[in-house]
């Protein structure tokens, strides 16, 4: 009797039932990182409201604010979604978004970490070399604190002193700020990189798995021992 090949079992998922062992490792990581990124953007947004509205002048203002903060946190949704759907209902596309987004997001995020070390300490470097207090510093004979603050809003008409004490205002926000930045930042930014390398595994299984043509169903079978011919003499 004809006895059919039994694959693996499929494997429940969150749910869905999912055959191929490998698919099934990589489905789930998936959906753990894309509920991670959307944790992370909806705390990020929180965050950025607190810190938003808290100097907000007005309703109006704080509603501009918030509005933005929203929408901010609605585009950012749409990563984790890609990642959800994508392994969800196995679709190559969505997790080529994913991993795409996931990318460049952690390419923008390690920019902005850079930028603002980078930042702090040119302010930093600028300050303790070119002290208003101290001419006789290592400052550019090209500088001039009269005219540093000609072209920045509000502070047109500073004189040197005035100039100077706003840069070392923007020293002290900008070293406050760092650990904010980069606490809210990396995590952010790891989770992306993380992202980016499982969900291009889970692309590149699903695309080689479409590729790789179809294997025939096997069967086991059991040899049954065959009977001699019967002779003329035993035909009844």
């Amino acid at each position: 009797m004809e006895q059919p090949f039994q694959p693996s079992a499929p494997q429940a998922i969150y749910g869905i039932q999912i055959a191929d062992p490998t698919l099934a490792r990589l489905t789930k990581r998936m959906m753990c990182l894309a509920a991670a990124a959307a944790v992370f953007a909806v705390i990020s947004g929180i965050v950025n409201l607190t810190v938003n509205t808290s100097g907000a002048s007005g309703i109006s203002g704080a509603g501009v604010r918030v509005g933005s903060v929203v929408v901010g946190v609605g585009l950012a949704l749409l990563v984790p979604a890609c990642g959800y759907f994508g392994a969800k209902n196995e679709d190559s596309n969505l997790a080529c978004c994913f991993c795409g987004l996931n990318c460049f997001g952690s390419f923008c995020n390690g920019c902005n970490i850079v930028l603002a070390v980078v930042g702090y300490m040119g302010v930093k470097t600028l300050l303790d070399n070119c002290d208003y207090s101290d001419p006789t510093g290592s400052c550019p004979a090209t500088w001039d604190w009269s005219t540093a603050c000609a072209k920045i809003a509000g502070h047109e008409n500073d004189n040197g002193r005035q100039c100077f004490a706003f840069y070392e205002d923007l020293a002290d926000k900008m070293k406050n700020g760092l650990p904010f930045v980069v606490g809210l930042t990396l995590p952010t930014l790891l989770l992306q990189c993380c992202s980016f390398a499982h969900g291009s595994k889970f692309y590149n299984h699903l695309k080689n798995r479409s590729a790789t043509p179809a294997v025939p169903v096997l069967y086991a079978t059991q040899a049954i021992p065959g009977q001699p011919a019967l002779r003329p003499d035993q035909v009844h």
